[in-house]
C-alpha cells in the first residue's frame, strides 16, 4: 500500500498549479525514498525534476514501488478542495485492478469536514533521464516574486527576454515591435531575502530565453521565497 498525508495540502496544489501548463501527463515515482518526478513539456524543450522526500509529510509509507500516471489538468480540478487549513491523505492500494488513487482532504479550520475523491490514473510511457551534475558559468539568487513579475511585465512587450549577467548585476532586455524595456539590478547582499540580489559569476555572460517558457517556471514561484 501507498499512503502520504501532508498536513498542509497547499503545498501539493502548488506543485499541481506550477505543472499543469508545461507537462499535461506525468508519472510521479513513488517507493521508499519518497517521490520522484521527471516531465518534459510536449516540445522537448523544458525539463522538470522534482523529488519529495518522506520527511515533508506528516505520515509516509510504500511498501512497493508504485507509479502514479496523473493527468495533471484533471488533478488541479480535484485539488480546487485544498485552502491554508486543509490537510490530504494520497492512497493507492496495492489491487492491480485498482487503477486510482484516492484523495481525502480534511478540513482542519474548526469545520472538521471531509471530503474524499478518487482520480483514474493513467498507463503513461515515459523514459527516464539522467540529468548530469554540471559546474553553471554563473549563479543568481533573487526573490522569486520579483522574477516573476519581470517576466509577467515583459511577456506584454516581446517574445524573448536578453540577460547580461556579471559579478555585480543582472540585466534583463526585452525588444519588441512597439518599444523596449531595460531592468538592470545590481548586487545587493541584503540580509532580508526579499530583497536580496545574490550574484556568482567570474565573466560577463549573455543569453537569450523565450518568455513563454520563463512564464511556466514562474508559476513554481509561490513554493519558495526565492528563486536561483
Amino acid at each position: 500500500m501507498f499512503e502520504a498525508r501532508l498536513q498542509n495540502a497547499m503545498l501539493f496544489k502548488k506543485i499541481a498549479e506550477a505543472l499543469k501548463e508545461l507537462c499535461h501527463d506525468i508519472n510521479i515515482d513513488c517507493d521508499s525514498d519518497g517521490l520522484h518526478l521527471q516531465a518534459m513539456d510536449s516540445s522537448h524543450v523544458a525539463l522538470v525534476s522534482l523529488n519529495i522526500q518522506p520527511d515533508a509529510f506528516e505520515h509516509y509509507r510504500c511498501d512497493r514501488p508504485v507509479v502514479l500516471g496523473l493527468d495533471m489538468q484533471q488533478l488541479s480540478k480535484f485539488m480546487k478542495f485544498c485552502d491554508k487549513d486543509t490537510s490530504m491523505t494520497l492512497k493507492k492500494y496495492d489491487d492491480n485492478e485498482d487503477n486510482r488513487i484516492t484523495m481525502c482532504f480534511e478540513d482542519n479550520s474548526g469545520i472538521l469536514s471531509s471530503k474524499e475523491c478518487t482520480l483514474r490514473l493513467m498507463d503513461i510511457e515515459q523514459e527516464h533521464i539522467s540529468i548530469p551534475e554540471e559546474e553553471y558559468e554563473c549563479n543568481v539568487t533573487m526573490p522569486s516574486n520579483l522574477f516573476q513579475s519581470i517576466v509577467r511585465d515583459m511577456s506584454g512587450i516581446g517574445d524573448e527576454v536578453s540577460l547580461e549577467i556579471s559579478g555585480k548585476y543582472i540585466k534583463f532586455c526585452v525588444d519588441g515591435d512597439d518599444g523596449k524595456i531595460d531592468l538592470n539590478f545590481p548586487l545587493n547582499d541584503s540580509p532580508d531575502e526579499t530583497k536580496a540580489v545574490q550574484i556568482q559569476a567570474d565573466d560577463t555572460i549573455s543569453q537569450k530565453y523565450a518568455l513563454r517558457y520563463l512564464s511556466y517556471f514562474t508559476k513554481a514561484s509561490p513554493l519558495s521565497y526565492n528563486f536561483l
